[in-house]
């Protein structure tokens, strides 16, 4: 460089010198103030600088590629000088090969381990594919990373705002939401004006601080980030490289929050897009996939059910387990196992006005004596300490309903408890409730209140904290065991857990897909199992649609009474529509649905049939 300002003042320019820091250096400046040079130190800045004399420089010369690209702009800007990048050498020829004798160091080790050890595990096979032709690939297997299913508490309306998470610790997170920011976030915001971005992680650079505004929120590392995932709408993975399967897609999948990712992004997970993500490169098509993705509803709920059922196939504990087993065995010594054989018995969670009566005749049908109606109460209320060593005296049962089942369920080596839970939507169950008890022969309270008032006055009688909660809250009462309290977040997070745990799970409005999901699941306990039914102990009035049910029960109860009756099943409501997804979910992966729809159906109309003609020859 110095010789290069010689020849420069030899040329008669009066030559300036701009360091990138401006500190004053003892030997560096003086040496160019005792050759003629003017060198600029101390609290001076380009920007002013290059304002006042701009016209007057014939040309800048900017060496090395950081320094051309932070100044180059403002030359431009307020200079007609001629413009001279000097790379000084091509730095993207040493990084490359730098980075080539990095990258080779890496394999090199990488492969003499795999040649060492017994089994190389990669996250995907993408990457087992990758090593398909070295000589250690039969060794080579696949255990991906772990998601478990979490809550997905809000629907589409309910949600706003874009979301990244990431380590910053790690460089691709960095560049990836910068590249973001800077070329992709513009594009969308004006098509969303008020769309608000947030960015959770460890360690953000200062870099990434200094971007936060108020459409940009940095928030640092947060401890508990399930209420990130489950108030945003979409989440974004702009990753520019990397490799393996990307955690925080997982995470968010687990969730139901739908992904916008790149190719690289995308990479190992067997994901197609528009069917369970989207996937874009350029800076275009990415804002134009998140900005559909935030407006379209069906899109949104698409993508959010289909996402999940890749963490249920791909990463769940199950399936890395079964990975795992298969490499641990795999020319093990053949040891005889010691089994121990449990008997499977199906738990029905009798929720009163839930469809219980044509579940239990469907399980009678069945099982025959191998069913038990349980009526004895105060024994069931006593929980798992009771029903334990009654499951294991009776050993005959195969299905046992009880209006009072507690949870949790008990543990036995002896036997498999399957539960059974039933759900309803709130609103309608409700109406249903007090017609059973109007004409119920009985002397609870209940019963009494429904024959003595109308539904509106029987209603605000049901809604009085000191009554049973039998039309408030009911289902989250019943999967968190609290009947004595009100019914906050806490107990509605455990029911939904409780659900997503649960696989025997039926929506009474879904009731034939739900004896379908129910036969899949019990096959394998009890082979050829049919749950085909006549409907029992049906409220007249049932055939009305279901809108149109709920429309007339807040035409009977009046707004005031409306409004608070949906407030004291408002986590009911929610845990409702979790229930509804987990059901689309479950019958999205088991496939052939009309097949099986049609034959349930058709089934249910030959019991029909017979249960006519039965009836006929018994009339005398």
């Amino acid at each position: 460089m110095l010789n290069l300002v010689q020849i420069l003042q030899t040329m008669d320019y009066k030559v300036s010198f701009w360091p990138d820091q401006l500190t004053y250096d003892p030997r560096y400046t003086k040496t160019l103030q005792d050759l003629g040079i003017e060198a600029y130190y101390g609290e001076v800045s380009f920007e002013d600088f290059i304002k006042a004399y701009g016209n007057e420089i014939d040309a800048v010369l900017m060496s090395r590629p950081v320094t051309a690209k932070k100044y180059l702009p403002l030359v431009k800007k307020y200079s007609k000088a001629k413009t001279i990048f000097d790379t000084v050498d091509l730095h993207y020829v040493r990084e490359q090969r730098r980075l080539d004798l990095e990258v080779q160091r890496w394999k090199n080790l990488e492969f003499f381990l795999a040649e060492e050890a017994d089994t190389t595990l990669v996250v995907s096979p993408y990457e087992k594919k990758m090593l398909a032709d070295e000589s250690f690939s039969d060794k080579v297997a696949v255990v991906s990373n772990i998601h478990s299913l979490e809550p997905c508490l809000k629907g589409f309306e309910e949600r706003k705002g874009l979301m990244f998470i990431g380590s910053f610790a790690h460089p691709p997170n960095e560049e990836g939401i910068i590249w973001f920011i800077e070329y992709i976030f513009p594009l969308i915001n004006r098509k969303i004006p008020d769309i608000h971005l947030t960015i959770v992680g460890s360690e953000p650079t200062e870099r990434l601080l200094k971007m936060a505004n108020p459409s940009i929120t940095v928030t640092g590392y947060v401890e508990d980030v399930s209420e990130y995932f489950n108030d945003n709408k979409v989440f974004i993975a702009p990753l520019l490289h990397g490799a393996g399967v990307k955690g925080k897609i997982g995470q968010s999948f687990s969730y139901g929050l739908p992904v916008v990712t790149t190719s690289i992004g995308a990479e190992g997970m067997h994901l197609t897009d528009g069917l369970n993500i989207l996937i874009s490169d350029s800076e275009t098509e990415f804002a134009n996939s998140v900005v559909a993705l935030y407006r379209e509803k069906f899109l949104w709920q698409k993508l959010s059910t289909n996402c999940r059922e890749i963490i249920r196939e791909q990463f769940s504990t199950e399936t890395t387990r079964a990975a795992l087993e298969r490499i641990l065995e795999a020319d093990a010594p053949k040891q005889v196992k010691r089994t121990v054989s449990t008997r499977p018995v199906i738990v029905h969670c009798h929720l009163f006005k839930n469809a219980g009566t044509t579940l239990d005749w469907s399980l009678e049908r069945q099982f025959g004596s191998r069913f038990v109606n349980h009526r004895d109460d105060d024994n069931m209320r006593r929980g798992a300490a009771y029903l334990k060593p009654y499951l294991e005296t009776h050993k005959h049962i195969s299905a046992l309903s009880s209006h009072q089942v507690r949870f949790p369920l008990p543990i036995s080596d002896e036997l498999q408890l399957l539960p059974l839970i039933a759900l309803r939507h709130p609103i309608d169950r409700a109406r249903s409730v007090y017609d059973f008890e109007r004409r119920q022969d009985a002397n609870t309270a209940g019963a009494v209140h429904a024959k003595e008032l109308s539904f509106a006055e029987y209603v605000r009688w049901r809604m009085r904290p000191d009554v049973a909660p039998a039309i408030r809250n009911f289902h989250c009462s019943f999967c968190t065991g609290n009947f004595d309290s009100i019914i906050g977040e806490q107990a509605y997070l455990d029911s939904v857990a409780m659900l997503i745990r649960t696989p025997l799970l039926v929506i009474v409005e879904r009731y034939d897909e739900s004896m379908i999901l129910l036969e899949h699941h019990l096959e394998k306990y009890f082979p050829g199992i049919d749950l085909s039914y006549i409907r029992r102990n049906e409220t007249f009035g049932r055939e009305v649609e279901l809108v149109q049910r709920i429309e007339k029960v807040f035409e009977e109860l009046g707004p005031e009474l409306t409004r608070e009756f949906r407030e004291k099943n408002h986590w009911d409501m929610r845990l409702y529509e979790n229930a509804l997804a987990i059901l689309g979910e479950r019958l999205g992966a088991l496939g052939n649905v009309d097949r099986l729809m049609g034959d349930i159906q058709s089934r249910c109309r030959l019991l029909s049939v017979a249960n006519l003609s039965s009836n006929s020859l018994q009339v005398p």
